[in-house]
């Protein structure tokens, strides 16, 4: 990444060491690191220059004994007067030259308290003046450096030091991968140095620091007492927001305070760490050693460059006697070093590894315990060769190297994408290859070609980013990994087992005397190593255990070894070989015991030796062959003693000191072309110093162990060599070995002939496993081009499939890609691209892709050549999805899987995520699925992993921002996507889901007090109104609220005016309060409406699917168009009864009393025919008594319906019959009576005389009738 900076950053940057690129054009004067850039100017006059000035050690040799006593108990660790006196440069030397370079115009801004090193500064214009040479800017693609146009000369005074710094690049690299940004347990892109370059799908868990502590057992070995151990973490630059981040690492994850020290070696500018990466680094290795051992002091001891100020940083941590426990990083692959010799630098001003080793002996003679990061680059350290691959510091005997897996926990409690979970050891597998960085990124390690005998890593822990640690830099929440979160977890590890055993010191001969104590990783692959040497070591830490073994640990033998006088000799020297034997702290006087010397390429040199009982040592003496191969050799002491057996190792450097000067390798330098000429350059150097002047070097290109070219290199002068070398385009192009040597000394680095080179490898997961089963489609990406750039669009690139074994099973051409943006995201214009998919006969295990092109140049036919690599699992995962079927935005959705192996058993480790999004927009996955996608937790108990993720919204719109809240809505999909530790892969089809076009905003507790603070509210007189919202519950107090358009669960309004348009709602309560509601509906509950001294007015509205429609109370409840569906009761008030239903008139009156019964009843009306009359009412017990009037003389007779309006809060309609009986009634009384008044003439009368009245009596029937017929209701 690439950040702007203004004139001040730019000094800055020139103060500071700078990293490699990729070049296309050499232009350079410099002899030394080509920098392949080109010459814009002379540096600034004025630009200071930072220089560092080492003085080297006396009596290494004996120091290197006192390194392994102390490891091994032997004896006690040196203290600073012991160092000044036995091993320090003289004080008078010291001061003579910090007293030159301050004669000359220096500032001194740095000095060891052990007097081996000093850091000065001056200007560009004092530094040129003071060593004859000019300084120039190298420009490459806007990046800047400076180094000398012509050899520096090193004055008189400071002859015999080693001076470095006249040029500000560097090669080590911070080992860190930052995988994103966390937000609301989302991970997304970051735009940050050492991130994520492509933005496809992950899956990944993202770790506490609690979780951390649980899976190395470390919680119960974790006390107030390592407040007495120091850790000191070093880095370069520094980071200027440190301790602001460090307290918000602590707040977040409920840790106690850092105890924290920033010091600063050489001048200090933080804000560089900002620019190149390093403020990241620095954050992680605070928080990552707190995490494990949150009660120990931490010093950051901070480099000014990220150079050879790195070394002087340790300088100052051993001379001071800083701490316990130093975590690094860091590091360089050896085959950059391109260096022999303990004191070589000239001309490449670098500091040589045997001197760096220098100092990590000090330390551990002191007691330190040093640790240092694998590296993140697989087995070839980021080069395109593996031999070499290995990086320094870890490669050193006196470091503890730590390379990476992928840790997998049992969560115990809390949530891992809330970042508050607790965890178990689960399973790890190593940090294996990942081919989505356009290279094999996985742990580092493989044997040492520096050190004969030393396999890096020595342990591991976790690195993978997609298991890493959640930390803060930059003021926000990432998700890191990398082998730099190893290193300082295992060094937060070490001050907890400090804190109650005491300094461990160096652990490389502990550890495997332990190894009970660490999980046995047996799965993975870095490129060309399996588990455990090359890639995991010895394991990961039970932290628990190990501070059980350690303390039980049983007396052995313990075996020191050193030679005499200088650790640099030249062939044919004689050397005398001392071995320091005890058992039990006790020296052993008897024995057989044997010291071999090994160059390490299969030559062994054996001398027995004998006890000298004067000084308690075993001795002997050899003399180094003449035909000795120059380089490091290992000096290994055995024997027995009484059935025991014991072994010791020390390292000598042999021949002469070469340095390869040119050419510089690939990609820090330019590739090299066939049928092109190349210019060789070399500087060789006696042990003394003296160069070398009068010999003949040869540079051997070296292929598979074949030598394809010699090159002679003849003196020019000053120790230098040159040659010209070509390669003809008949022989291999790729990479090759370059050794330069000759009898009396040799160096090696690498270089590559061909086209450069990218490819990329996209698996259907992006995961912790990368990784493809039969039938699953990968995507190869791949670009081939010269260093003119030429060739982009005419190379002819193939991809070669190699199985585990190295056999061809599959050759895929490429073709260039369109100018069309793919995968949502990329436009891969100038790239090859091709889509794969795996054969069903292809079986498990790691493949390898070889990418070669082609290109026809005016040269002859140019090749390039890129190899990365994946796994293919046979293994196919069952599943099911389980998700609600609807939900709001911005509300919470749970997503549980149920995923099984073929064979039933439920997949319990891996990492696994679900990914969101709406149908529509599924195609921008690529785009925006790291901020959708959810890490998945495995729950034992019910056996489903689970996860939660929030539906974006208007109030947090994430990946959706400026999208309109209707097109959140609608059809959504999850898709889950992962795979397990040994590569198992699952990619869902789309589990389909529905969104409601409502923001979610929770549970609400609205009054004046909080009107304005709630969410999407607009404010009303006296009170606010929300549309477009979904409440589950809604508690209304004191305020007038209107909802449009809304959805809320449960409403509870108190002394409240709440008007409710066009919504959706569950129940409602009201206690003193009031209830508009027009066109809306009440469905889904026991009761819609509970009212309590309260008025309801409902308007075309609908209540469904209700036991009760209404629990009211001293309210009334008017309805006004409402319709109820599957109601199964009005009210949970029995609705009012009329007593009698029904009455007869027969007699005369003027009024009719009946009775209204009902709990809570009241009339509010009562009609006669549908004519509103008068009423008296009056209360009784079980209800109204109603009079009400009605002159049954005066009314005709026939049937009345009295239609009585009556409420219990809610109206009803009740129907009450009246019969008016009371004129027939009369009519039949008076028949009767004439009947009994004519029965009674007719027996005292004649027949004729009665039947006349008979006749008449009928006629006057007839009128009565008639009468009556006039009185009686039409109908």
């Amino acid at each position: 990444m690439k950040r702007e900076a203004g004139l001040v950053i730019f000094v800055l940057f020139l103060l500071s060491m700078s990293y490699p690129w990729i070049p296309n054009i050499v232009v350079a004067q410099y002899v030394g690191p080509e920098l392949s850039g080109n010459v814009t100017a002379s540096l600034p006059l004025d630009v200071p220059v930072t220089l560092s000035i080492f003085i080297p050690p006396r009596h290494y040799s004996l120091l290197l004994i006192y390194a392994q006593e102390v490891s091994q108990k032997q004896a006690p660790p040196l203290n600073r007067s012991q160092v000044l006196k036995e091993f320090s440069p003289p004080a008078s030397m010291f001061s003579s030259i910090l007293n030159y370079l301050e004669a000359n115009g220096f500032t001194v801004v740095y000095q060891s308290p052990d007097r081996f090193s000093l850091m000065v500064e001056a200007p560009a214009r004092v530094v040129e003046s003071l060593f004859q040479t000019r300084l120039e800017l190298y420009d490459r693609a806007g990046e800047l450096y400076y180094a000398p146009s012509s050899p520096p000369q090193v004055p008189g005074p400071l002859q015999g030091t080693i001076i470095v710094g006249l040029d500000n690049y560097s090669e080590i690299r911070p080992q860190l991968i930052v995988l994103g940004k966390i937000q609301k347990g989302l991970i997304s892109r970051v735009d940050l140095p050492n991130s994520m370059p492509l933005a496809f799908p992950i899956a990944a868990d993202v770790y506490t620091p609690q979780d951390l502590q649980g899976a190395y057992n470390v919680t119960p070995i974790i006390s107030p007492t390592e407040r007495n151990v120091t850790v000191a973490v070093i880095d370069a630059y520094g980071d200027p927001l440190l301790l602001q981040d460090v307290q918000a690492f602590d707040q977040r994850f409920h840790l106690p305070p850092t105890n924290i020290t920033v010091i600063p070696i050489g001048p200090y500018h933080p804000v560089l760490g900002y620019i190149f990466g390093w403020d990241v680094e620095t954050a992680l290795d605070v928080e990552a050693v707190h995490s494990m051992a949150p009660y120990a002091h931490i010093d950051v001891v901070v480099a000014s460059n990220a150079g050879n100020a790195l070394y002087q940083a340790i300088d100052y941590v051993v001379s001071a006697d800083l701490a316990d426990v130093v975590s690094m990083s860091w590091g360089i692959p050896e085959n950059l070093f391109g260096m022999t010799g303990f004191y070589t630098t000239f001309p490449s001003y670098t500091l040589n590894y045997p001197y760096a080793n220098f100092y990590f002996a000090l330390g551990s003679a002191e007691g330190i315990t040093f640790l240092a990061a694998s590296g993140d680059e697989g087995a070839t350290g980021g080069t395109p060769v593996a031999y070499g691959g290995a990086l320094f510091p870890a490669s050193s005997p006196f470091v503890t190297s730590v390379g990476g897996t992928a840790l997998y926990v049992n969560v115990t409690s809390g949530y891992l994408w809330a970042l508050n979970s607790t965890a178990t050891y689960g399973y790890e597998t190593a940090w294996s290859v990942d081919p989505l960085y356009g290279q094999d990124v996985s742990t580092g390690g493989g044997p040492s070609t520096l050190f004969p005998g030393v396999t890096v890593p020595t342990v591991s822990a976790d690195a993978d980013p997609y298991t890493g640690l959640a930390v803060v830099a930059e003021g926000q929440l990432l998700a890191v990994g990398g082998t730099s979160l190893a290193a300082p977890t295992w060094a937060g590890v070490v001050a907890d087992l400090d804190s109650r055993l005491g300094p461990l010191g160096d652990l490389n001969g502990v550890l495997p005397l332990v190894r009970g104590a660490l999980h046995n990783v047996t799965f993975g692959f870095n490129g060309l190593y399996g588990p455990g040497p090359g890639t995991t070591g010895l394991g990961t830490p039970d932290g628990g255990l190990l501070l059980s073994l350690l303390s039980s640990l049983r007396p052995g033998l313990s075996i020191s070894v050193s030679t005499d006088g200088t650790p640099w000799y030249l062939q044919g020297s004689a050397v005398q070989v001392t071995a320091y034997v005890t058992y039990d702290g006790t020296p052993v006087t008897s024995g057989h015991f044997q010291a071999y010397f090994s160059d390490g390429r299969g030559y062994t040199l054996r001398v027995p030796l004998l006890f000298n009982s004067t000084d308690l040592e075993w001795t002997s003496s050899f003399t180094i062959p003449l035909n000795a191969s120059p380089g490091m050799w290992r000096l290994t002491v055995n024997g027995t003693y009484n059935n025991l057996s014991g072994s010791g190792i020390q390292y000598v450097e042999v021949g002469a000191g070469v340095t390869i000067v040119y050419p510089v390798p690939y990609p820090y330098g330019p590739p090299l072309e066939v049928n092109q000429p190349f210019q060789v350059v070399a500087y060789e150097m006696y042990p003394n110093g003296t160069p070398i002047d009068n010999s003949t070097l040869i540079a051997h290109l070296v292929r598979q162990g074949r030598t394809v070219l010699n090159v002679t290199l003849l003196p020019i002068g000053q120790g230098l060599y040159e040659g010209e070398g070509l390669l003809p385009s008949t022989d291999p192009q790729g990479s090759y070995l370059f050794f330069v040597n000759n009898s009396l000394g040799g160096a090696y680095t690498y270089v590559y002939f061909g086209l450069q080179m990218l490819a990329y490898i996209l698996t259907p997961v992006n995961g912790a496993m990368a990784s493809a089963s039969p039938g699953e489609t990968i995507t190869l990406l791949a670009a081939a081009y010269q260093p003119s750039g030429l060739g982009l669009f005419t190379s002819n690139i193939t991809a070669y499939f190699y199985s585990s074994s190295g056999k061809l099973v599959a050759a895929v051409p490429m073709f260039l890609a369109p100018d069309v943006t793919q995968f949502g995201v990329f436009n891969l214009f100038g790239y090859h691209e091709a889509n794969f998919t795996v054969p069903g006969n292809f079986t498990p295990g790691f493949y390898t892709v070889e990418f070669v092109a082609e290109a026809n140049t005016s040269t002859g036919e140019l090749l390039g050549l890129y190899n990365l690599s994946f796994y293919v699992s046979t293994e196919a995962l069952n599943y099911q999805v389980h998700v609600d079927p609807l939900v709001y935005e911005g509300e919470t959705i749970d997503v549980r899987v149920s995923i099984t192996y073929s064979n039933g058993t439920p997949v319990q480790y891996g990492t696994f995520s679900a990914i969101l999004l709406p149908r529509e927009l599924s195609y921008e996955t690529p785009l925006i699925s790291g901020e959708v996608e959810v890490p998945l937790q495995y729950n034992s108990t019910t056996k489903l992993w689970n996860g939660e993720y929030v539906i974006p919204s208007i109030l947090n719109e994430g990946p959706y921002q400026g999208l309109s809240v209707s097109s959140l809505s609608g059809v959504w999909q999850v898709v889950i996507s992962g795979s397990t530790p040994l590569g198992a892969n699952l990619v869902t089809p789309g589990e389909e889901f529905n969104v409601m076009p409502y923001t979610y905003i929770g549970p609400q507790t609205i009054s004046s007090l909080n009107e304005s603070n709630v969410p999407l509210a607009y404010p009303l007189t006296g009170g606010i109104s929300m549309s477009d919202v979904y409440i589950p519950s809604l508690d209304v107090n004191g305020i007038n609220v209107t909802l449009n358009d809304v959805v809320v669960g449960k409403l509870e309004a108190r002394n409240s005016t709440v008007t409710v348009v066009s919504s959706l709602l569950s129940s409602v309560k009201l206690i003193g309060s009031e209830l508009l509601m027009f066109d809306s509906k009440i469905s889904n509950s026991e009761v819609g409406i509970t009212a309590l001294n309260s008025t309801v007015q409902l308007y075309s509205s609908t209540l469904s699917n209700l036991s009760y429609a209404f629990n009211q109370s001293n309210s009334e409840i008017q309805e006004h168009g409402t319709s109820f569906v599957h109601v199964s009761n009005l009210s949970t008030l029995p609705p009012p009864t009329i007593r009698p239903a029904e009455f007869n008139l027969t007699s005369p009156t003027s009024y009719v009393n009946f009775s209204v019964l009902g709990p809570q009843v009241r009339v509010l009306s009562v009609m006669l025919d549908g004519v509103p009359i008068p009423f008296e009412a009056s209360r009784r017990a079980d209800g109204v008594q109603l009079t009400v009037p009605f002159n049954a003389t005066i009314e005709p007779d026939g049937e009345y319906i009295l239609q009585v309006v009556a409420s219990n809060g809610v109206q009803y309609y009740l129907n009450f019959t009246l019969f008016n009986s009371f004129h027939q009634v009369r009519t039949a009384v008076q028949i009767s009576s004439i009947f009994g008044g004519l029965s009674d003439l007719s027996s005292k009368i004649g027949f004729t005389d009665a039947l006349l009245y008979l006749t008449l009596v009928l006629a006057v029937v007839g009128l009565i009738v008639a009468s009556v017929s006039t009185l009686r209701r039409r109908e």
